[in-house]
């Protein structure tokens, strides 16, 4: 009799989690949808478009050394600071930038064991009692603003290193790096929610090459129904 009983506990268990799991993958899929163009804008960096902070200007036939060079006074590097900042503004307001491609995993990572750690943020709880298999994303029904172009890490050969140097390769001259359609890539995963099903959690990953890269963990909150994101915070980048 007990063996009967544990085998309808267990059974009980199982059937369970499996309907966690296909209402759970529906619900991600909502989220991602809704929240896909704000990610992307906060956490996929388009090198194409980041300020590099000049040199400091020094005084030109002082020395021909770098470790000997009189550098000008503290305001006028300031002012040239400024005044590479303005021009990053005017290259950004002026260039017609091509379409940046942004690579997505084939699929949302699965359950990591060091989810765990996380049981409360504002005095939420999350759900993480059943484990569930990846699952691939629709990225069909993902409306994304111009200028960015969605694509499966499967829709390619080359690894992404490779595809950057194909860009260089074909326009390898500073001035056409707006030409340039390769950027990174974004490694999602699953979302832990509440057990109202109104505020959630994830983990995603952007990946620009070798010991290049951001982590960050992203709040999700419902509003109005619909998805919306209510904070990342920024866990390291390499």
């Amino acid at each position: 009799m007990k063996d009967y009983l544990s085998c309808f506990f267990v059974l009980f268990i199982l059937l369970s989690c499996s309907n966690k799991f296909e209402e759970g993958s529906i619900l991600e899929q909502q989220v991602y949808q809704d929240i896909f163009p704000k990610l992307v804008d906060k956490t996929f960096k388009d090198h194409r478009k980041m300020f590099v902070p000049p040199p400091p200007p020094y005084i030109q036939g002082a020395a021909n050394n770098e470790h000997t060079r009189k550098y000008k006074d503290k305001e006028e590097m300031d002012e040239a600071f400024r005044q590479a900042v303005e021009n990053h503004k005017v290259y950004l307001d002026t260039t017609d930038f091509a379409p940046l491609t942004v690579i997505v995993s084939d699929t949302v990572a699965k359950y990591s064991k060091k989810d765990k750690l996380i049981s409360r943020h504002n005095n939420i709880n999350f759900d993480t009692q059943c484990i569930k298999s990846s699952f691939k994303i629709d990225v069909s029904n993902i409306e994304m603003p111009v200028g960015y172009d969605l694509k499966y890490k499967s829709d390619f050969r080359e690894s992404l290193e490779g595809l950057k140097n194909a860009d260089w390769e074909k326009y390898p001259n500073k001035e056409q790096r707006h030409l340039h359609k390769f950027s990174g890539e974004l490694n999602l995963y699953q979302i832990y929610f509440n057990k109202e099903k109104t505020y959630g959690f994830l983990h995603v990953g952007f990946y620009c090459g070798k010991l290049c890269g951001c982590s960050y963990r992203v709040f999700v909150k419902k509003i109005n129904k619909k998805w919306v994101i209510d904070d990342i915070q920024n866990l390291g980048c390499a």
